[in-house]
């Protein structure tokens, strides 16, 4: 998702990724390693957020690639597409 989403202190945001390689026709191991989403946080109101950033951190994760498909689904809705969470500091 992409834009300026107002949300409220204590909101939890989803955070994660997919990959997909269109012309792999090898198998390999991918490992995505410390992977990181970092927010900038703003008040509505004008005033300096404190603090200026949330970020998420995700696990490290390999992944089994096969052929040329979206890893670990094309389906962004998916619960495998979404390895961290964090929530909305009341900044």
């Amino acid at each position: 998702m992409e834009g300026d989403l107002k949300l409220t202190p204590g909101t939890v945001v989803k955070t994660g990724y997919d990959f997909k390689l269109p012309v792999n026709t090898l198998p390999f191991t991918a490992e995505v390693s410390n992977p990181t989403v970092i927010f900038t946080l703003r008040c509505v109101s004008g005033a300096a957020a404190s603090p200026s950033t949330l970020p998420v951190a995700m696990a490290t994760q390999s992944y089994s690639v096969t052929g040329s498909e979206w890893e670990p689904s094309g389906v962004q809705s998916s619960p495998l597409v979404y390895q961290g969470s964090g929530s909305i500091p009341d900044a």
